[in-house]
């Protein structure tokens, strides 16, 4: 189960780009304002999505694999 932390900013990401892959950490300054959270924090949380298997990385580009999860 997401925390509200990491569902915050999961569904930020779908609103945001989809399936597309894209560099989270260029858009750092964007999730960061729409989340409410400081660097660390959206860093930490981005981390822990790609460990859970709710984002995926590759060549320094990230997606969202699991939306699903989104629902309560």
């Amino acid at each position: 189960m997401l925390t509200d932390r990491q569902r915050k900013v999961l569904t930020i990401l779908w609103h945001t780009y989809r399936h597309d892959w894209a560099d989270y950490v260029a858009g750092l300054q964007v999730l960061c304002q729409r989340s409410q959270l400081t660097e660390r924090q959206v860093r930490d949380t981005l981390n822990e999505l790609v460990k859970s298997g709710h984002l995926e990385h590759a060549r320094g580009l990230t997606r969202v694999l699991l939306p699903s999860k989104l629902n309560r």
